[in-house]
């Protein structure tokens, strides 16, 4: 593993690209590089330690996935210590994306497709053994077209037995209430972010969704709906459970 200075972590901090909650993005050797600065308190870590090297261990079994690249535009390139303990890592720069939430796409046809198109990535992830468990539209890149997508934020994933870091309200109440953390839970996410980008809701807040579900309404999406399968769908978000079936919505929408 390759190693940054503290200078060169104090020069990248200073020209960074964006920031998030416990991490931000700078670019470097025409890559953007991913540095983490704080102890999220949600992240059930005592030890920041202890949160790194979950991390690393998680992006070197990305890395050792075959052909995982071309299955997903971002990947892990090389992983970097900062003070003697993995920090840090590249990823390909795409900042001639946009995330699901910035992209300017119309139509319900088309949004349907791009949805499709995530859908076969999350299937991609599941085949791997690997739980996205943070599906949300910042966590989402796709291109002007709609023809490249991608996920994003892989460092808090769950693959095999190491557990996912964070976990945002959503997945919390679903694992509260399914009892375990498995593929169902990408289900679940991703059935709310389909409500939520065909409503044209897009809320950082998925109770807003959550109180539409309660007005007992099905929306028709389509024409092509199988309106039963979808009602049925419905029903289960509304009342999660530890028999939750892990149906999609957007698989029965054409």
């Amino acid at each position: 593993m390759n190693s940054i200075s503290g200078d060169l972590y104090n020069k990248l901090f200073r020209s960074r690209v964006l920031s998030g909650s416990e991490a931000f993005l700078s670019a470097y050797k025409g890559d953007l590089m991913k540095l983490f600065y704080v102890l999220p308190k949600s992240s059930g870590y005592s030890k920041i330690d202890d949160l790194y090297l979950n991390k690393r261990k998680k992006l070197e079994c990305i890395q050792n996935i075959s052909g995982f690249s071309s299955h997903n535009l971002i990947y892990p390139k090389e992983l970097y210590s900062v003070y003697n303990q993995f920090g840090s890592y590249t990823i390909p720069d795409r900042r001639d994306l946009s995330t699901l939430y910035g992209a300017k796409i119309r139509g319900v046809t088309r949004k349907i497709e791009i949805l499709k198109g995530y859908r076969r990535i999350l299937d991609y992830f599941h085949e791997q053994n690997i739980v996205f468990g943070d599906i949300k539209f910042n966590n989402m890149l796709l291109s002007s077209s709609g023809n490249i997508m991608g996920f994003c934020d892989l460092d808090n994933i769950m693959i095999g037995e190491l557990p996912i870091d964070i976990m945002p309200r959503c997945s919390r109440y679903f694992c509260s209430k399914y009892g375990k953390v498995d593929y169902n839970l990408d289900s679940f996410m991703f059935n709310f972010l389909t409500l939520e980008y065909l409503l044209g809701i897009c809320s950082p807040n998925f109770e807003e969704v959550f109180d539409f579900l309660d007005l007992n309404v099905v929306p028709n999406f389509s024409l092509n709906m199988d309106k039963v399968k979808v009602k049925s769908i419905f029903n289960e978000l509304k009342n999660v459970d530890s028999n939750y079936s892990g149906s999609y919505i957007i698989d029965y929408i054409k």
